[in-house]
């Protein structure tokens, strides 16, 4: 999935969108730091910034554990505007 993602095929970014944001989403309100507008919003961040930048993807090999990352670290600059 990853590597049709990186070649540009939409199904795969929604697939990849599908099996990652209630999980996001779960883990962001367990951190109690935002209200779940945020969370949301983080997770919208995450996803665009993902798409636009996803040449730089190429390097990653877990997924998962990169989009916990990025959404870890986009809610807390949030959190912190």
């Amino acid at each position: 999935m990853r590597d049709q993602f990186l070649a540009g095929d939409e199904e795969a970014y929604s697939q990849i969108y599908r099996l990652y944001t209630k999980e996001l989403y779960a883990f962001g309100i367990s951190l109690n730091v935002a209200p779940n507008e945020i969370v949301e919003d983080a997770i919208h961040d995450v996803f665009v910034e993902i798409y636009t930048r996803r040449e730089n993807l190429r390097k990653v090999n877990n997924l998962k554990f990169y989009f916990i990352v990025a959404f870890r670290n986009r809610l807390f600059l949030l959190v912190n505007k």
